[in-house]
């Protein structure tokens, strides 16, 4: 009986330690870009993970038009999360607000990051950036281009889909209206 019970005993807190190991998500940023006004520039989205990989998608364009299908990268070396996730929580406390309803060729963003501490979620155009805010969104749209030597294409990463897939601009975010 004293065995039966050590047994069963072992394999609850394997169990738990399972559990505990397989529900903690880890950090990430993520930056997407949704559909232009040009329909020949693909949508992209770039990630950072606290595992310190990067990944990236970038939409197939074929002849002349957006497909809504993806190649998916993943980075072949370690980068530094910590870093971005310092810029990011410093300058992106807040959901940004659009300064004025916008309808020109302005290309629009989403960020979204999970820390320990927060998530968050914007989305919104350039213009509606301070300028230590545009300089962190250019960062992480140019990581693809300083990495893209060194990256594997991969047949696929979860990306947030609410810009990659969108048909049209989601004004109701961008302006803050409920939908």
């Amino acid at each position: 009986m004293e065995k039966k019970y050590m047994m069963i005993r072992s394999s609850f807190f394997i169990l738990l330690i399972l559990l505990f190991s397989c529900n903690k998500e880890s950090e990430f940023i993520e930056v997407t870009q949704g559909i232009g006004m040009n329909p020949a520039e693909p949508r992209y989205g770039v990630l950072v993970t606290s595992n310190n990989e990067l990944f990236f998608c970038n939409e197939i364009i074929s002849n002349g038009k957006r497909t809504s299908k993806y190649k998916y990268y993943k980075y072949n070396e370690s980068i530094d999360f910590s870093s971005y996730k310092e810029m990011v929580l410093k300058n992106f406390k807040d959901k940004i607000n659009s300064k004025s309803l916008k309808v020109n060729d302005a290309e629009y963003y989403q960020l979204k990051y999970k820390t320990s501490s927060k998530q968050y979620k914007s989305i919104f155009f350039e213009s509606d950036l301070n300028p230590e805010q545009f300089e962190i969104l250019m960062n992480f749209i140019r990581l693809p281009d300083n990495k893209l030597k060194l990256s594997e294409e991969i047949p696929f990463y979860n990306f947030s889909s609410d810009l990659l897939m969108a048909t049209t601009v989601p004004l109701y975010e961008v302006c803050n209206f409920k939908q």
